[in-house]
């Protein structure tokens, strides 16, 4: 998987192989997060919970197998360093969240599948929906600043 890091991508950026699969398979889980939403809000719950739950394993995957290859590799090496417009700490801030986010995501869809209970179940859904949004949009934000 870590050859992957020197191959080039297929967006016709300067990003890897890695970063544009990973850039993809987010893209799709943002349009998946937004059909979820759509599907909850047309009370379609039977669609949404499988739709959404689609969407956190891709960006689950997207993180595992391509974000942190990528980002041990570029981002915490000591030879090598971000782009001068993009500073360090947005990389990183946008990793903790993401972590965060993730184990969010997870918590709220085992309460969706009724593993775990809770009071208020819309209004966790719609805080992980935000919270992955604002870091699916994020991270596009993120590779258009270091591969254009």
């Amino acid at each position: 998987m870590l050859s992957l890091l020197d191959v080039p991508g297929f967006l016709g950026t300067k990003a890897t192989m890695l970063s544009d699969l990973s850039l993809t398979l987010c893209v799709i889980s943002l349009i998946l997060f937004i059909v979820a939403g759509l599907q909850a809000k047309n009370r379609q719950f039977r669609k949404h919970c499988p739709t959404q739950t689609i969407a956190l394993v891709l960006v689950i995957l997207a993180v595992v197998l391509f974000m942190s290859p990528v980002y041990t590799y570029q981002y915490e090496s000591t030879n090598s360093g971000l782009s001068p417009f993009l500073p360090n700490g947005l990389v990183a801030l946008h990793a903790g969240l993401g972590g965060l986010t993730l184990l969010y995501g997870v918590y709220v869809t085992l309460v969706g599948y009724r593993v775990f209970k809770s009071k208020n179940k819309k209004l966790l859904m719609q805080i992980a929906s935000v919270l992955f949004i604002i870091l699916n949009i994020s991270g596009i934000v993120i590779y258009l600043n270091l591969y254009l």
